[in-house]
């Protein structure tokens, strides 16, 4: 309760045009946000752009920010991420591909790593394509609960539906997550034992590491 009524308070100050209050706001939602986006578009830069453009809004437009109830604010910036996605979406008419992962994000010493390259594209691919095998609604529970930390209620509030439901669509979605991501995970063991490129690149990854050690 104290957590909301501070939160409830920063909100209230930065309708006031508080910048600094809005900062605090900033900080406490952007990475939610930031990741929430990056996993609908696939790429880094542009999820950064768009987060920013959703804080952007969110100042513009907080004056007209109507609370209803504890959450609302989070549900709020979450349907100006929404609003952003689908001006990007009508702007580019379609999607990025799930194929489409920035390798600039590995770590330094894994980039020049085949097998570690690998090892980090299958995985954002297979998360991507398990949550593409979710309905629409299923799919924006799981991103809001999981990569926004909302609530169940939070996530009510953003969707426009009760808690109860909200739940329902979770429990479906993680038993759908999990079957795809096990199917997928087979599927990969299959890929790595018929690929010779893969098994050598794997072999020589294991090789170093037994030198290092």
């Amino acid at each position: 309760m104290e957590r909301e009524d501070a939160l409830d308070a920063l909100v209230e100050r930065a309708i006031a045009r508080d910048h600094e209050a809005f900062g605090a706001l900033y900080d406490l939602y952007f990475e939610r946000i930031f990741r929430y986006v990056l996993l609908k578009v696939g790429e880094p830069a542009e999820a950064e752009d768009l987060a920013a453009t959703v804080f952007l809004n969110a100042w513009r437009g907080i004056g007209h920010f109507v609370s209803r109830g504890p959450g609302s604010f989070g549900a709020w910036l979450f349907r100006l991420a929404h609003n952003a996605l689908v001006d990007r979406y009508r702007h580019l008419r379609e999607a990025a591909p799930l194929d489409e992962v920035d390798e600039r994000d590995l770590p330094n010493d894994a980039r020049d790593d085949p097998a570690s390259v690998l090892d980090w594209r299958l995985t954002v691919e297979e998360l991507r394509a398990a949550l593409a095998t979710l309905t629409e609604e299923q799919r924006e529970v799981v991103l809001l609960r999981f990569v926004g930390e909302l609530s169940a209620r939070e996530v009510g509030e953003h969707m426009g539906k009760q808690e109860g439901t909200v739940r329902g669509l979770q429990f479906r979605a993680i038993d759908a997550l999990r079957r795809a991501l096990v199917q997928s995970s087979g599927a990969r063991e299959n890929r790595a034992q018929s690929n010779p490129l893969w098994t050598g690149a794997a072999q020589g990854k294991a090789r170093r590491t037994h030198d290092r050690a």
